[in-house]
């Protein structure tokens, strides 16, 4: 099987770019102590996938809040986060003091929501840390259980409909007058309909794809199963990322063409 490697170069870059900037020693000492466990977290991810993966792994990050995490991410189909097309993107590594083990903190959202059929294991085999995680059936059902939690949340009510319409509101006026915006008012009225169908149809599609996985009917990558798991994830066919104006800028996958 092929090997699979974490890129770190750009930590070490950032580091060492900030870190002359650090006067307080303090800070400098913290700095560095935080890239040498950035750095046992990435060799560990990466270590032998045995029987106690899990176990090293864990010294280094909270594996239950990241599968929450982008489980989170996935039911409002954040395209450019822990799964984003072009890799990891739009998160914190918070470590507290005084461990080891790293959670994540979620960071710019403005690509969420992107498509209201976006398959919950879309690119899951794409990462390594995800992919080795889910192979661990509590891991896995974790995962499930809180797209459906997030499913249930939002449809309960109404809520997310709801709250679209609350933080329309706030906006909706200023939205219309502003000169300056980057798009016209058509446009804008175009995306607020998307996000009211969003809250329409992603629950329902969510929930049906969690019990579709639960029963055996959508298969996983190779690689990714152990135990119940299946074999291999269906790949999303023509994906094509197209302009914001084009409410289809995402193809289905269910697309024909």
């Amino acid at each position: 099987m092929k090997e699979r490697r974490v890129s770190t170069s750009w930590i070490e870059k950032v580091l060492a770019f900030r870190a002359p900037y650090l006067e307080d020693k303090l800070l400098k000492e913290q700095i560095v102590s935080s890239r040498e466990e950035a750095w046992d977290l990435f060799r560990e991810v990466n270590g032998p996938d045995d029987a106690v993966w899990r176990e090293r792994v864990e010294q280094y990050i909270d594996l239950p809040q990241l599968v929450r995490f982008v489980a989170i991410e996935t039911f409002v189909s954040e395209n450019d986060g822990f799964l984003g097309y072009v890799g990891m993107n739009n998160f914190y590594l918070y470590r507290p003091a005084g461990t080891t083990r790293h959670r994540l903190f979620p960071w710019e959202k403005d690509n969420a929501f992107l498509v209201m059929d976006k398959p919950i294991l879309d690119r899951a085999g794409e990462n390594e840390l995800l992919r080795r995680a889910l192979a661990y059936p509590d891991l896995l059902d974790l995962y499930l259980q809180t797209l459906e939690e997030c499913a249930r949340r939002a449809n309960e009510d109404d809520w997310l409909a709801a709250e679209i319409e609350r933080q329309l509101s706030v906006i909706d006026e200023a939205a219309h007058a502003d000169p300056l915006k980057q798009y016209p008012n058509e446009v804008f009225d175009q995306e607020i309909d998307f996000l009211r169908e969003f809250a329409r149809r992603r629950p329902a599609f969510v929930l049906r794809e969690v019990a579709a996985l639960r029963q055996g009917a959508i298969p996983t990558e190779p690689g990714l199963g152990r135990g119940r798991v299946q074999d291999r994830i269906v790949p999303w066919p023509n994906r094509k990322y197209l302009l914001p104006l084009d409410r289809n800028r995402v193809k289905s996958p269910s697309s024909d063409d």
